[in-house]
């Protein structure tokens, strides 16, 4: 169950990082995330990154730095995967940690 969530998750956060290009709203990535993912998702899909670690973003630009990082929440079990992009022509993963899921 934890496996299909998790996989359900990574799909929408890869899907949202390839809608990343100057002019998207961060609200319309918020949006597609909120649709496959349900009531479950209950956050927006990321903030940038600058001065402060939170910052208020509207409208992607070229240079921007934002994360992308979709996550479900229910009963005692959470799941969240979160990278950081640069806003270029499209996205620019700069996290570099691994997508595997490693069950213990």
């Amino acid at each position: 169950k934890d496996r299909a969530l998790y996989n359900k998750v990574i799909k929408v956060q890869q899907a949202c990082i390839k809608k990343v290009a100057p002019g998207v709203k961060l609200k319309e990535l918020t949006a597609y995330a909120k649709k496959r993912l349900g009531k479950q998702f209950i956050h927006g899909i990321g903030h940038g990154v600058g001065v402060e670690i939170h910052e208020p973003v509207d409208k992607l630009k070229k240079g921007m730095v934002v994360t992308i990082e979709p996550g479900v929440y229910g009963q005692d079990r959470g799941i969240r995967i979160e990278d950081t992009v640069l806003v270029a022509g499209g996205a620019e993963v700069l996290t570099a940690s691994s997508r595997e899921l490693f069950v213990l």
